[in-house]
């Protein structure tokens, strides 16, 4: 996709981000550098001005925030409300409930499977309840098999 670029847009360019092309929008950088390079002359006075600015930019020196000073505003940062806690904790369970409910499904799933087989080994009703509640000390699994 070609862009194309206007003077005006190439002088905001420069304005805005500086002489270095390599700092311009992508979007906008070969189309740019075209321009300059086609016209070198109707952009020397802003390049030359933007390049003092970023020597001048360059060499300064940038203070480091002092330890106190880092410290009080990390303390003056607000705190998260208990309300933004606790709505964050509820966000944590509910991670936690497809697992849950699969575990759920699982546990179900084995106990009627269980009672299936008890019901179908056993004639009296009596026997089938016996056997699903373990009340029979007798029944085996493997009379249910049978």
């Amino acid at each position: 996709m070609t862009v194309s670029v206007t003077h005006a847009r190439v002088l905001d360019l420069i304005e805005r981000w500086g002489a270095d092309s390599n700092l311009w929008p992508d979007t906008e950088r070969a189309a740019a550098r075209a321009l300059i390079k086609s016209d070198p002359a109707a952009f020397d006075a802003a390049l030359t001005a933007a390049r003092a600015l970023d020597a001048d930019l360059a060499a300064l020196d940038v203070p480091r925030l002092g330890d106190a000073l880092e410290a009080r505003l990390i303390a003056s940062a607000p705190a998260a409300s208990r309300r933004e806690r606790q709505a964050h904790n509820v966000r944590g369970l509910w991670a936690w409930v497809p697992g849950g409910a699969l575990a759920a499904l699982a546990v179900g799933f084995g106990a009627s499977l269980g009672m299936a087989a008890a019901a179908q080994s056993a004639d009296d009703p009596a026997d089938t309840a016996a056997a699903v509640f373990a009340l029979d000390d007798t029944y085996e699994f493997s009379e249910a098999v049978q």
